[in-house]
């Protein structure tokens, strides 16, 4: 699927090449996000980043990056997201990772925070 989120609302349009075009609107509500740590490394050993999410939420998962849909990475348990999958898609430098689920009430919602990437070992000595 391709999507564009404009002001909340979550487009899903179908491939056209698919032979149907359709779209659903989707009503989301924005609320805080701290990613933590917020500068992260390749060589880093700790196998979780950890979602602040500032609401009571039921499930989320990281689903885009730098506005770039990704493959869903589950937000766990207490916000726990397993490291080694978030760098996988990640590039080095600042990005942006937008997190959609629903709370408790069964409202969808987004947030977005931004990272930096670092390579340790591209640094000049």
């Amino acid at each position: 699927f391709d999507f564009a989120i404009v002001m909340g609302v979550r487009d899903y349009v179908a491939d056209p090449a698919a032979g149907a075009v359709w779209r659903i609107r989707v009503a989301m509500t924005q609320v805080p996000l701290k990613i933590v740590p917020n500068v992260l490394s390749e060589s880093s050993q700790g196998r979780w980043v950890m979602a602040k999410i500032d609401a009571t939420w039921a499930a989320a998962a990281v689903v885009a990056v730098d506005g770039r849909p990704i493959d869903p990475i589950p937000v766990e348990e207490h916000g726990k997201i397993d490291r080694e999958a978030l760098l996988g898609v990640l590039d080095e430098g600042d990005r942006t990772i937008r997190v959609e689920g629903t709370l408790e009430d069964g409202t969808r919602f987004f947030a977005e925070d931004s990272v930096r990437v670092i390579d340790p070992a591209r640094r000049e000595p």
